[in-house]
């Protein structure tokens, strides 16, 4: 014992023991009342020592304050207010969310300020903040007296004085610009010289100049800390409650450092090492072994516990400050043996503490590690990071910090965050620049600093991937204990139930984008790393079915391809029964009405209560957060260990068992299952759907800056060239292209960080093998049948932007090259899978419909992706088209009518372009994004392949034929109908004498209906282009109606689009002659006109080549249809033309069957194309609602033409949901009638046709 005392307090500590051994024992009424247990197995000179040890720590400490001068009262020095300094809420404008310590705080209006609760008068003083985020904020000084409102803020009044990075500039009542521009992690000291009234602010320590000298200074007046922020802005102010980052000489904190408890823990962290050195002594160097006591002795354990106990007994006090962790316990970490320090201070600190020294220790490394890099080399960040895995290498360490620490206090996924370098840190790291057009010597050098960058990235890139494969453990599971694994996953899940929810929480909650990024990445590396190790490497991975079906894995209120979760359950019983097997749980009972009612109020209460924890009041951004709660306190019950050393911790505290050991808190609300691999994937799948896809597309806006900057670059040397002769315009070029060259370096540097970090070979391999591992999984759903349902619907939507991300976001800065999927194309295999499941019966959630959809309208799109599809097989080349095909009136058609618009595109008359001629040649600012149609800016790539499919469908299936083209031009009617109403109410609106407002949603709606009447014209253009005997052929049974009905809609188009005193030529004229209409700019002639004349091209152009006789003239049906339409005028033909109409022959000569057999009454065979358009969309009686099976003509005879449409399919019970066959009376239109005899039904039932018309 005196050996152990010796080697860890020096032998003069043990020389004045043994001088006070006969002194009084202090130490038996420490910690209420509790002593130390006595140990019969030391003898009288070691308890003897032991009970003058307390004594003579606390003198030793108690001699550190002596000889302290006396402080000077506080007005003296120039501050007043309270000694702990903070935040004072009372005098906050706007709304905040504030921090437990009232440090950290978060604007959730427009414009929120506070004030600190000191002031100063006289001195130098300062304060710093860690900038959460970069957006408007304004910091600085302020008097008591500065009104400010969300309007004006901190440097907005006349006393007050601040600092803006975002906008780079300062304020006091008037602006000018100052500093550098700010980035989130940055440090911002803020200083203020009462004495020589000036204000100075610094970034990451560089000073950035004075920035007001002439600090207003009066009896009276005395400057408060006061920040203004914008929405979603947040930040965390040190006023000196722990060491500054970067302290300005001269200046004094607002908060008075603890140098009292700073003297004691220096003395104290000296014994300490000392301590862990005489527990474990370094190993013997030249391979000499040596016999130490500590293996000589069974009971020494014991006794440097006891001793140890006596350190601790004063320590534990100071660990629990967060000033003494950050500044002494944090560099004794990085010096002594971690492991060896955590063992001991399990054993001898009580767990509560040990939880709050911890939450200390791992905010300030993520304070560290979030600090802006100085250099491409990322000290700080790496030295956090080699920290940390010291620290989780230690196993009762890494579990408490998983249930009490990380995801709660500390967000952990910013550890694996790489953040952008700053402008001065790039500049460092390319000097020089390249693009295209400079010299290629720079661009050898360029690339080279881009390897560089991305080596020095990938060393950073491998500590976080160290970090987080010791949170993925399973090693050290024990029963009745989870491993580090299940405890990480838990938490993961919960951290994606936060950001699920990131719509109903505030936004500086919510985590970022470029954090989500990161953690994708590592944790699917993470993933693929342990496939290796475990030895389950396969190129199938995939997230097996029963994952989804048992809800093994939470979704929380996630949907499902099939609908709710507890529906397809119900509906699906048997099928997951047997899928199952014995795993499967039936679900509940239905319960009673009352047993709901009281189910449901539980269910709103736990809703509620569970946001309130959301929305609580914590720390924020600066990543030190307050989650979740439910791992309450409980104890674990791994303390059943009898070992001697554990009896020997025992003894040597005095406490009782549990508490001695530390053991950490398990939780008591569920029991946590062993999680596998595939839980993993699940998750990195879902956080790439909930933030990781956005920061890629993100990143795509710099890249077209950079592209637009070089454009302007070289138009600008591309003037300078032409003028020959110098003067001041060529001066002021050069010197415009100069600022333009300084800011294209800028962004390349920015690009340079992008493709050494974010547009990476690696990183487009991590999304290649994330969409075949979706794929597969879809498939393998896919095969099982009806339980495809309970897939995710995210799977869907990550699907698309992978591919979305691969295709279009990296490319061209990593070039795609079209990676194997089964042996085919990945986009052709991702074709397959789109075909196959965009009209599947299965997917009934109808956000996966529309995502579906729109990745089939996106495969179209593109020429790469086109091709790709056109490989499929053709039974799947076929099922896509026929699901194209399929009537409008029964399904959302708009998206899919597009997609056949996109096929066709190319091929169209006029309709070649990639911008209209029409809106080229306008000189108004042209409409994006909502007023824009999908049909245009988009380059054609038409697909002769697919429009050959569609002819010969529409050839081959007569009825598909005439039931698809019956309904789009149903809907062509019903959108030119509602496009000319519009306009015409437009028109109304113009020609009022007093001014009329015309909503906006009105104008859009004209303006959709106006693209979706050039969609349907476009798809008709195709059809009659491809196949036109549908329409002009004399054996197909439907040619002739079909025919009829469009040339009824063409004339109808060009009458109202072509006459000059219509709606369409009002409206137009003006949108010409420059008055505003929102919205409106596309709705011109070109287009609509151009689509009509496809068609009637179309529809005439064979006729006009074949030679034909005067006698042949009958054999012109479509001419003939045209030119006998009742509202066909030559005049709007001529005026689509630009020419005179010309002379026509009579009707009458062209067209004798047209003229009616009687005076009065009109025969059956005019009338039967009024009755066959019925039939086409109705089946009962116009009169009686009876069901219609057949037509007979005037002799009786059934007309085999006109066969209303079949009914649709009646669902069987077990996809209705019945248990048996519907029972009932039979008159139900949907379903034929039975039982009756087929000619009387034909006759009762089709002879109120034949009597109305007649």
């Amino acid at each position: 014992m005196e050996e152990i005392v010796r080697n860890v307090f020096g032998d003069n500590f043990v020389e004045t023991t043994r001088t006070r051994r006969n002194s009084p024992s202090p130490i038996r009424a420490r910690k209420s009342g509790r002593s130390l247990s006595p140990i019969a197995a030391f003898d009288t000179k070691d308890r003897s020592l032991l009970d003058r040890l307390d004594a003579r720590i606390a003198s030793q400490l108690d001699s550190t304050n002596k000889g302290k001068s006396e402080k000077l009262p506080v007005e003296k020095l120039g501050r007043l207010g309270p000694a702990k300094v903070h935040f004072d809420i009372a005098t906050h404008v706007g709304s905040f969310i504030v921090g437990p310590d009232r440090v950290g705080v978060g604007s959730q209006s427009h414009f929120s300020s506070l004030k600190a609760n000191v002031c100063v008068f006289k001195g130098k003083w300062q304060y710093e903040v860690l900038l959460g985020s970069k957006g408007v904020m304004q910091v600085g000084w302020c008097t008591k007296d500065c009104q400010f409102s969300e309007e004006n803020g901190v440097g907005d009044t006349i006393d007050s004085y601040s600092y803006d990075g975002n906008r780079v500039r300062k304020w006091n009542v008037a602006t000018y610009r100052y500093g550098e521009p700010w980035l989130s992690g940055d440090i911002i000291g803020v200083t203020i010289d009462c004495d020589d009234h000036k204000i100075e602010f610094y970034r990451n320590g560089r000073s950035l100049g004075v920035a007001f000298s002439n600090v207003k200074s009066a009896p009276g007046v005395a400057y408060l800390p006061g920040v203004s922020l914008g929405d979603g802005e947040n930040l965390v102010a040190n006023f000196g409650a722990t060491p500054y980052k970067y302290p300005v000489k001269g200046f004094s904190p607002l908060q008075d450092p603890p140098e009292s408890d700073l003297k004691k823990g220096k003395l104290l962290f000296g014994w300490l090492a000392n301590l862990i050195e005489v527990f474990e002594p370094p190993s013997p160097k030249n391979g000499s072994k040596v016999v130490t006591a500590v293996q000589q002795v069974p009971s020494r354990k014991a006794k440097f516990y006891l001793v140890g106990a006596r350190i601790f007994r004063q320590l534990s006090q100071l660990l629990v400050s967060p000033y003494i962790v950050e500044a002494q316990f944090m560099p004794f970490l990085q010096t002594t043996n971690v492991e060896t320090c955590l063992t001991v201070m399990w054993a001898l600190i009580e767990d509560q503490d040990l939880i709050k020294c911890m939450e200390y220790v791992c905010i300030s490394l993520l304070t560290k590690f979030r600090q802006s890099a100085s250099s491409g080399e990322f000290p700080n960040q790496k030295a956090s990071l080699s920290l940390l895995k010291r620290i989780l290498n230690h196993e009762r360490t890494r579990k408490l910090l998983l249930k009490n620490v990380f995801f709660e206090r500390v967000r952990f996924p910013t550890f694996m965050h790489l953040k952008p370098l700053d402008d001065d840190a790039l500049k460092v790291v390319a000097p020089v620049v390249y693009w295209e057009g400079r010299d290629e010597k720079d661009k050898a050098v360029y690339e080279t600093s881009i390897a560089k960058l991305g080596r020095e990235v990938g060393e950073l890139e491998k500590l976080q991937l160290d970090v987080l494969k010791q949170l993925l453990i399973t090693t050290d599971g024990k029963p009745g204990e989870p491993s580090s694994r299940c405890l990480f996953l838990h938490k993961i899940r919960r951290f994606i139930k936060e950001n699920i929810w990131s719509a109903r929480i505030p936004l500086m909650m919510q985590t970022p984008t470029p954090v989500m990024l990161c953690f994708f990445h590592r944790l699917l590396t993470a993933h693929a790393d342990l496939l290796k190790s475990e030895g389950t490497l396969d190129e199938n991975v995939h997230v097996p079915l029963k994952a989804f079906c048992d809800d093994g894995m939470k979704y929380f209120d996630c949907n499902r391809l099939g609908g709710a979760y507890a529906y397809l359950r119900r509906t699906l019983r048997k099928e997951l029964a047997e899928f199952l097997g014995p795993d499967f749980v039936p679900p509940p009972q239905p319960r009673s009405e009352h047993a709901d009612s009281l189910h449901g109020i539980v269910a709103v209460t736990a809703s509620v209560d569970e946001l309130s924890r959301i929305a609580r009041p914590h720390q924020i951004n600066v990543d030190v957060v307050l989650a979740f709660e439910g791992d309450t306190a409980g104890e674990s019950s791994d303390s059943t260990d009898t070992s001697t050393e554990d009896e020997d911790i025992r003894n040597a505290s005095g406490h009782r068992g549990a508490q001695l050991i530390g053991t950490m808190r398990a939780s008591t609300s569920e029991v946590l299952k062993e999680p596998a691999l595939h839980e993993l994937l699940d998750d990195v799948v879902w956080i790439f759907h909930l933030g990781a896809h956005k920061q890629i597309a993100k990143m795509t806006a710099l890249r077209e800056n950079l592209d637009e900057f070089l454009a302007a670059e070289k138009d600008l040397r591309k003037k300078i060239s032409v003028l020959k002769d110098g003067g001041s315009v060529k001066e002021e070029l050069e010197a415009s292209s100069q600022i333009l060259k300084e800011k294209i370096s800028d962004e390349v540097r920015h690009m340079a960080w992008v493709s050494a970090v974010i547009y990476t070979k690696n990183r487009q391999q991590d999304l290649i093998f994330l969409t075949k591992v979706i794929m597969e999984t879809l498939n393998r759903a896919s095969k099982v049948g009806s339980l495809l349902a309970f897939v995710p619907d995210f799977y869907i939507d990550s699907l698309c932007e992978c591919v979305q991300a691969i295709r279009v976001h990296m490319h061209p800065t990593v070039p795609f090259t079209d990676a194997k999927f089964h042996g085919k194309s990945l986009l052709t295999a991702l074709g397959s899978l789109i075909a196959q499941h965009f009209a599947d019966e299965r997917v009934i959630f109808s956000d996966s419909k529309d995502s579906l959809i729109e990745a089939l309208a996106t495969f179209v799109s593109s020429e790469q992706t086109l091709r790709a599809m056109e490989n499929m097989k053709r039974e799947e080349s076929e099922i896509l088209i026929r699901m194209l095909l399929r009537p409008y009136e029964s399904r959302p058609w708009a998206q899919t009518n597009w997609i056949l618009v996109r096929l066709w595109k190319g091929d169209g008359f006029g309709f070649r372009y990639t911008e209209t001629p029409n809106q080229q040649q306008q000189f108004y600012p042209k409409m994006t994004g909502e007023g824009i149609s999908h049909t245009n800016h988009i380059k054609p790539c038409p697909s002769p392949f697919y429009q050959k499919m569609v002819a010969e469908l529409l050839v081959k299936d007569p009825e598909l034929c005439k039931v698809f083209l019956n309904s789009v031009l149903n809907q062509l009617n019903w959108a030119f109908s509602e496009f000319i109403g519009m306009m015409q109410e437009i028109q109304n609106a113009f020609s009022r004498p007093d001014r009329v407002f015309i909503e906006s949603r009105q104008l859009k709606m004209c303006s959709t209906c106006f693209d979706l009447t050039l969609a349907l014209l476009r798809v008709l253009e195709m059809c009659v282009v491809r196949c036109p005997e549908v329409f002009t052929s004399s054996k197909r049974p439907s040619a002739d109606l079909l025919l009829s009905r469009l040339c009824q809609v063409l004339c109808q188009i060009l009458n109202r689009v072509s006459t000059s005193v219509g709606s369409f030529n009002q409206v137009w004229s003006a949108i010409v002659i420059g008055l505003s209409i929102p919205s409106m700019e596309a709705v011109t002639h070109y287009p609509i006109l151009a689509a009509v004349a496809g068609i009637v091209l179309g529809l005439i152009e064979p006729e006009m080549k074949e030679k034909r006789t005067k006698e042949s003239v009958g054999e012109l049906p479509a001419t003939k249809a045209l030119l006998s339409d009742p509202s066909f005028q030559m005049s709007s033909v001529a005026a689509m033309l630009g020419r005179t109409p010309p002379t026509l022959t009579p009707l009458s000569k062209l067209s004798p069957r047209s003229k009616p057999k009687h005076d009065k009454v009109f025969s059956f065979k005019e009338c039967e194309k009024c009755v066959a358009q019925y039939l086409m969309n109705r089946r009962e009686c116009f009169f009686c609602k009876t069901v219609i099976s057949g037509v007979l003509d005037d002799d009786g005879k059934l007309i085999p033409d006109l066969k209303p449409p079949p009914p649709p399919p009646v669902p069987s019970p077990s996809e209705s949901g019945a248990e048996g066959p519907v029972q009932g009376p039979q008159p139900n239109p949907n379903r034929p009638n039975a039982g009756m005899d087929p000619v009387d039904n034909i006759v009762s039932y089709t002879l109120p046709f034949r009597n109305r018309h007649r």
